[in-house]
């Protein structure tokens, strides 16, 4: 009865977005079938692992930091999951992701999560309390042009919702966008998602930079600081160390540089900023390329700022 329940709010949801999705037969899973490869979830915790590659969580622990907020709850509020912090009052919240080919997976991912808290059939909620809901993407050369994304009324979306006691209702909206050869041209640019929960306005986008061949954005790591992280996978591939027996090996490196950004300026594009440092700091146990220092004097433009990306100004 409660999994028929759980489905047909899914399925108002998904006729209230305009989502063209059809359900599987079975469990509403993203790790089915085809699917697995761009959306595998090792640890069960609601973020893919690709995902958890991006926004720097471990894809095998449902709480990264251990400080008992899950890892979801910490990264669809634009916290900082890899340290300890209080928890945050609990609301609305959504949070955009975009991540990068895999392994088995040759297109890039749009993943937009929401929570939804405030009404009190939670379930029902989903179906009704979800009130607006678009995507666009903005160009700097075109400050403050919304180009629409239709991506959500495409072939190939993922629709997914858990239900938890404490932390609201988590709603999982997951498309194949293009590949990395089709969004290079448009770099840098910055995907959003806007929609109105129970009355609450929520946006969130992620700015997409070109970074050598790779694709990369900027995520949280502490305060006023941000790793400029490639959002593929596998793409930080590089040759490691030469073993006992003689024979060199591949290890991969997750290349973590920590910016240090400072605001420097704001115009109809978005705020201004500028690197005034950049370090190497390890992250899942792995550590960056040498290359970082060289960030130090960039300067990027990001529509909204970085509180829209989960930073703090």
């Amino acid at each position: 009865m409660q999994r028929r329940f759980v489905v047909a709010a899914l399925a108002a949801t998904a006729a209230a977005l305009g989502v063209a999705w059809e359900f599987p037969a079975g469990e509403v899973q993203a790790t089915q079938g085809a699917v697995c490869s761009a959306l595998c979830d090792s640890d069960g915790d609601f973020l893919p692992d690709c995902v958890e590659w991006t926004v720097l969580t471990n894809a095998n622990s449902a709480d990264t930091d251990g400080d008992e907020t899950p890892d979801f709850v910490e990264v669809v509020e634009g916290g900082l999951p890899r340290q300890e912090n209080p928890a945050q009052p609990i609301d609305q919240q959504m949070r955009v992701i975009i991540t990068g080919p895999t392994v088995n997976e040759p297109l890039a991912w749009m993943h937009v999560f929401l929570r939804v808290v405030s009404i009190e059939n939670a379930a029902l909620g989903v179906a009704t309390g979800i009130e607006s809901f678009q995507t666009w993407l903005e160009l700097p050369v075109f400050p403050g042009v919304r180009f629409p994304l239709d991506v959500f009324s495409s072939s190939g979306t993922v629709l997914q919702m858990r239900a938890t006691a404490e932390h609201g209702v988590w709603i999982q909206f997951s498309v194949p966008l293009a590949s990395p050869q089709v969004l290079t041209p448009f770099m840098p640019c910055t995907l959003y998602a806007e929609s109105t929960i129970a009355g609450h306005n929520l946006c969130s986008g992620m700015k997409l930079l070109q970074t050598g061949s790779e694709i990369s954005t900027l995520v949280p790591w502490s305060p006023g600081r941000f790793v400029l992280q490639s959002i593929s996978s596998y793409s930080a591939m590089t040759t490691g160390t030469v073993m006992g027996d003689g024979e060199e090996e591949t290890i991969e490196t997750n290349q973590v540089c920590v910016l240090d950004l400072e605001k420097v300026g704001q115009g109809p594009g978005g705020i201004t900023y500028e690197v005034r440092a950049a370090n190497c700091e390890d992250a899942n146990d792995l550590e960056c390329s040498s290359t970082c220092s060289d960030s130090v004097g960039w300067v990027m433009t990001i529509p909204g700022g970085v509180s829209l990306i989960g930073g703090d100004d």
